[in-house]
């Protein structure tokens, strides 16, 4: 071929579950081409069976995969994304805004790349990543276990979820009321810092982190970057409406291991993600 051919079938499912046709596409693909879907769901004849049409949002995933160099082929990138809970009680809790569209969108990134990406998402309403093993943390305490224990097998760390900086000192088993209080104190204490324990012995990996900020951008993001021995970190200032949390785009600051500032202008969060896994790959030849 002198193109790569991708086919989104689309049929009954007893069509599909056919034999010859079965046999039909092990043919196709021994030959190069490449498949997507179908997905289960309502089909035409109102049954739920494998049958439907993929999205368009896998089968545009799915070409850009094709077409994207496959750089990271046989690297394990692990990538952390989301928000982490904090319970206070039964219903109520500590968290932040975080979407977890940053860190999904880096970990589909990696994936197109050719890399084995392990995700590990805080509590998010996002479907995750085709072609990418997910796991899940509730809190900063879980997140900190997952990543300690996935992180020997792994190249790359690239720490994009906003853990909760704080949890509540002595958790209620019972819903707190209000009574005739006019306050209620909640103390609270700081939890793990993950970048931190991990990068201690880094044992040649490449760890990249984040920082939100909502003053002294480049200040804030150079100590992070220093205390926490990281290949690079990248910035945002929160109060930027287009850099937010939440939203589809960002606003950036990169700064590299020997102190290299980067500025971008406003850009999607897909956009960005390629570019952080072009400086990992990056990276990852000059060691």
């Amino acid at each position: 071929m002198k193109a790569p051919a991708l086919i989104a079938p689309s049929m009954n499912c007893n069509m599909y579950n056919n034999l010859v046709v079965q046999d039909n596409i092990d043919k196709l693909t021994s030959r190069g081409c490449h498949f997507v879907g179908p997905q289960t769901g309502e089909l035409a004849c109102k049954r739920d069976d494998i049958g439907r049409l993929s999205s368009i949002d896998d089968i545009v995933e799915a070409i850009s995969d094709i077409l994207t160099a496959k750089a990271l082929t046989g690297k394990n990138v692990l990538v952390t994304a989301g928000p982490t809970i904090e319970e206070i009680d039964p219903v109520r809790f500590i968290s932040n805004h975080s979407s977890g569209k940053m860190g999904y969108a880096i970990a589909r990134s990696a994936k197109r790349y050719g890399a084995n990406v392990t995700l590990v998402s805080g509590p998010v309403a996002i479907n995750p990543p085709q072609g990418v093993t997910t796991a899940y943390a509730k809190t900063a305490d879980e997140m900190y276990s997952s990543v300690k224990s996935l992180l020997p097998d792994n190249d790359v760390l690239i720490m994009a979820a906003a853990c909760a900086d704080f949890t509540v000192e002595a958790y209620s088993k019972e819903k707190i009321k209000k009574g005739g209080k006019l306050n209620i104190t909640v103390n609270l204490k700081k939890t793990v810092d993950i970048l931190k324990e991990v990068s201690k012995d880094k044992d040649g990996k490449i760890i990249i982190g984040f920082a939100a900020e909502s003053g002294n951008l480049t200040e804030n993001a150079l100590k992070k970057l220093r205390e926490k021995r990281l290949d690079f970190i990248v910035a945002n200032d929160i109060t930027d409406p287009r850099a937010g949390f939440g939203i589809d785009t960002n606003v950036v600051t990169i700064i590299g291991s020997h102190e290299d500032v980067v500025h971008y202008d406003v850009m999607t969060k897909d956009a960005l993600a390629e570019k952080i896994i072009q400086k990992v790959v990056k990276l990852l030849g000059e060691k």
